[in-house]
């Protein structure tokens, strides 16, 4: 008996059957209207929550002062160039710090991921100094550097050394080692591999890491 061939249903067809949803679309877009709707709504909710609080008095004013005066007090701040001072000196820290850890991780970071013997040589002090809080390391750096502005340059550095370090040398693991093997039957050496093969493949994880470590270096 010849069996009869029902043609595959299209996407679109199996669409068509699903309630029609905007807020609930999964990895499709949504309209420009409500993506800035929802953003807007996202911010004004904790600042009216706010407001609440401070106009029925529901916190004290020593730990949730009113909108209005942390207005005033911004201005007056900013106006006496206290703001300004502090905004800059915030701003050099964190670059400082932030840029020497990736002239030091970025690196050791390609060499680790390059080739496993410097892995398996650097890889378990520099896990394990992970998961050691930075701030534990204040006391240390404060006898050591005094209490200038090394003690928190430093500290920036530790806090972003460990992770971009791994995540650099993690980026070496996505490199087709095909494209190592071609370079080899080609007459490449071992530099010209790194250079041509491996520091470009790496390149755009190594600017997303660097990029997820310049946000965790404004939280020190």
């Amino acid at each position: 008996m010849a069996t009869i061939n029902l043609p595959k249903r299209s996407m679109i067809e199996q669409r068509e059957t699903l309630q029609p949803s905007v807020f609930w679309r999964i990895r499709e877009s949504i309209p420009r209207k409500l993506g800035f709707l929802l953003g807007f709504i996202s911010f004004a909710t904790p600042m009216l929550v706010w407001l609440l609080l401070t106009i029925l008095q529901l916190a004290p004013p020593l730990f949730l002062p009113s909108i209005p005066d942390v207005l005033q007090t911004l201005i007056r701040m900013w106006n006496e160039g206290i703001l300004p001072g502090d905004i800059a000196i915030s701003l050099f820290r964190t670059s400082a710090g932030f840029l020497l850890a990736m002239a030091v991780s970025i690196p050791l970071g390609i060499l680790m991921g390059t080739f496993p013997s410097i892995r398996s040589l650097a890889e378990p002090m520099i896990a394990l100094g992970r998961y050691l809080p930075a701030a534990a390391f204040i006391p240390l750096l404060i006898l050591w550097l005094g209490l200038g502005e090394w003690p928190k340059i430093v500290l920036i550095f530790i806090g972003i050394f460990f992770y971009n370090t791994l995540m650099v040398a993690d980026a070496g693991k996505f490199v087709p080692y095909d494209w190592v093997a071609s370079a080899y039957t080609l007459g490449a050496k071992r530099l010209h591999v790194l250079t041509t093969i491996m520091c470009p493949a790496m390149l755009p994880k190594i600017i997303d890491a660097a990029r997820v470590n310049l946000a965790a270096a404004g939280t020190w």
